[in-house]
C-alpha cells in the first residue's frame, strides 16, 4: 500500500468507504465501522484497539484543527482488509498539514514536563507498520498499514 497506494482490488477481502463531516459525531460512526470490520475480518483485540485508537486520534486532530474559521470540507476514510493487512486512507479538505513532520513527543519525560499534543501521531507511528502523508489535489492524505497479528503468526 505505502509503496504505491491502496491494495489492488483482487487482494481486498473487505472494504468500507466513509464520507464524514468534520464533526465529533464522525468519531462514533468510525468506531462502529471498525467494530464490524474487526468482527467480520477476525481481527485480534490488539489490532482492533490499535486501529480504533489511531483513527480516533487522527480524526480528532482533523476535526479540531483542520477546519478553522468556518473552513468547509469533508473527510473521506477508506478501510481495506486484505489477507494480511488493514489498509487505511484518510483524506480531508482541511488546512494542509503533514502530521508526520512534527517532532516525536518525549514519552519518557514525567507527565508534568511533557508538551501537550503529539501523542496521536506517536500512536500512528508506533502501532501501524507503515505510514505516509501526501498532499493530493489540495487534500491531505494519510495512508496507514497495519499487518494483522494472525498473518504475522502464521508467517504470511
Amino acid at each position: 500500500m505505502i509503496e504505491g497506494s491502496m491494495a489492488a482490488s483482487s487482494e481486498v477481502t473487505d472494504q468500507r468507504v466513509l464520507h464524514l463531516p468534520p464533526e465529533p459525531s464522525s468519531l462514533d460512526r468510525v468506531a462502529e465501522v471498525i467494530a464490524v470490520l474487526a468482527q467480520e475480518g477476525h481481527w485480534c483485540d490488539k489490532d482492533r484497539y490499535h486501529v480504533d485508537l489511531v483513527l480516533e486520534e487522527l480524526l480528532q486532530n482533523i476535526i479540531s484543527y483542520g477546519f478553522p474559521d468556518g473552513h468547509s470540507g469533508g473527510i473521506d476514510l477508506t478501510l481495506q482488509q486484505t489477507q494480511s493487512n488493514i489498509l487505511i486512507r484518510l483524506e480531508d479538505d482541511g488546512v494542509a498539514f503533514d502530521p508526520f513532520s512534527i517532532p516525536t513527543p518525549d514519552v519518557e519525560a514525567p507527565l508534568d514536563e511533557r508538551a501537550i499534543g503529539g501523542l496521536g501521531i506517536y500512536f500512528a507511528c508506533t502501532f501501524m507498520d507503515a505510514h505516509r502523508y501526501i498532499r493530493v489535489n489540495g487534500r491531505n492524505c494519510v495512508e496507514l498499514q497495519k499487518r494483522l497479528a494472525s498473518a504475522s503468526a502464521d508467517g504470511s
